[in-house]
């Protein structure tokens, strides 16, 4: 399978996507406040050429900042190995719109699993397209943010301080206004 490797500049900083005949096979998000690319590719090779770059990069970038993305507009994601229930989860996940939350156990009802909030977790984690399927949209139940695998939790509290569904007063976001959202969200 022949792999296409591009780096996005975005507001996140470099992101990193890697394109198949398939569609997008993974996303790569730096770490907050970083200006060195994501460093996790081996045996990286910019086999892209210009062409899925600028497929690609407009959506990476508008997403990043926060933008609204049309379902059309977003390009094919190649789901490869990703099946069953983080299957599932990632594809419920990809519905929910920007500026709104939704918990891990939210997201395991919704699947007829109440009760595999971390299960819901750990689908999250082998996200291979964050930003294609917004998994920072997903919080824990008690207002805090949750963990977030694809940069930290910095980047998870930027991902949704662009979309305006975190509000931030000047020591950073509060928990009380993720509870309201989350309380919004149910």
């Amino acid at each position: 399978m022949r792999e296409r490797w591009c780096a996005i500049a975005t507001v996140l900083g470099t992101v990193l996507v890697c394109g198949t005949p398939d569609g997008v096979r993974r996303v790569i998000l730096p770490a907050p406040d970083s200006s060195q690319p994501p460093s996790e590719l081996p045996g990286l090779r910019d086999t892209s050429g210009r062409a899925f770059a600028s497929e690609v990069g407009p959506v990476i970038a508008a997403l990043a900042r926060g933008d609204t993305v049309a379902r059309h507009e977003l390009p094919t994601i190649a789901w490869g190995a990703v099946h069953g229930f983080t299957r599932a989860v990632l594809e419920y996940v990809s519905t929910i719109p920007r500026g709104a939350v939704r918990t891990y156990g939210e997201v395991a009802s919704a699947l007829g699993r109440p009760g595999a909030a971390r299960a819901v977790g750990q689908a999250l984690r082998a996200n291979p397209v964050p930003l294609l399927v917004p998994c920072h949209r997903v919080v824990a139940a008690d207002g805090s943010l949750g963990g977030f695998s694809a940069g930290g939790r910095r980047q998870k509290e930027r991902l949704l301080e662009a979309e305006g569904a975190l509000r931030r007063d000047l020591s950073g976001p509060t928990k009380d206004a993720m509870r309201a959202l989350v309380r919004r969200a149910r």
